[in-house]
């Protein structure tokens, strides 16, 4: 009797020890895991990390944008660029200037015993109201008030020499042709010549309580704040005038 129970004894023992083993395995599977997990929380991956650097520039840098909206979009970067995560807040800074036109780069850092700082890119919109032409104008036109309006645009860059008042550029004349509803930039434009060489001009010397008229002839061409030569007509003098308005100067003392 105690012979033919031996093997059965024995059969429970090694079922016993099997799962045993299948135990022990599966607890050390998911130590495993997760310490895998452990390890991954650990890092901070450029995707998190673009995210927060656009959190950042969307809530300061836009402030400084006075008169104007900027919109920042996520740029191209290598997701698997990865950090070891901060215990402590990260630091954001903005560079003085653009990388280029449309781009932005804000520093990233870590203050930690493990220091780092990583550069991540944005991109933006730079929106801005701008004079505009308010119909086609042709080559050489003299631009009066009538011929543009402010209205908002999307610009190349924030330094481009864009107006955003009309006065700034009346009176100046197109360089080129200037299609309706474009922003109208500085090198687009030239100062107007108010005055011929050859002109009869009325050259006008003010005090606080007393304008006085000469007539003189402009001895060179001239435009809106150029000094020029000027001959009076009377005592035949030739004096240095400031262009003030077309036909009109003002000597300069």
């Amino acid at each position: 009797m105690k012979l033919t129970r031996a093997p059965q004894l024995l059969f429970v023992g090694l079922v016993w020890l099997c799962s045993l083993s299948v135990t022990f395995a599966q607890a050390a599977n998911s130590v495993n895991q997760h310490a895998t997990v452990s390890t991954a929380e650990q890092k901070i991956y450029a995707p998190e990390l673009q995210q927060l650097a656009l959190a950042y520039a969307k809530e300061f840098l836009s402030q400084v944008n006075t008169g104007s909206r900027v919109e920042y979009r996520a740029a191209k970067i290598d997701a698997r660029m990865a950090m070891t995560r901060c215990s402590l807040p990260l630091r954001f800074n903005g560079p003085k200037s653009n990388a280029r036109a449309g781009r932005k780069i804000v520093k990233v850092s870590c203050e930690d015993k493990k220091s780092w700082s990583v550069f991540i890119p944005l991109s933006f919109t730079y929106w801005q109201k701008v004079v505009t032409a308010k119909h086609s104008i042709s080559r050489n036109t003299v631009i009066s008030a009538d011929d543009v309006v402010l209205t908002e645009h999307a610009l190349v860059s924030q330094v481009a020499d864009y107006h955003s008042e009309i006065a700034q550029i009346v009176g100046q004349s197109a360089k080129r042709s200037i299609a309706e509803g474009q922003a109208i930039r500085q090198q687009a434009l030239k100062p107007s010549r108010w005055i011929k060489r050859g002109d009869q001009v009325t050259i006008v010397s003010t005090t606080p309580n007393l304008e006085i008229k000469m007539a003189g002839i402009a001895m060179s061409d001239g435009s809106q704040g150029q000094q020029i030569s000027v001959r009076n007509k009377s005592s035949k003098r030739i004096i240095k005038a400031m262009v003030v308005a077309p036909g009109k100067v003002k000597p300069l003392m």
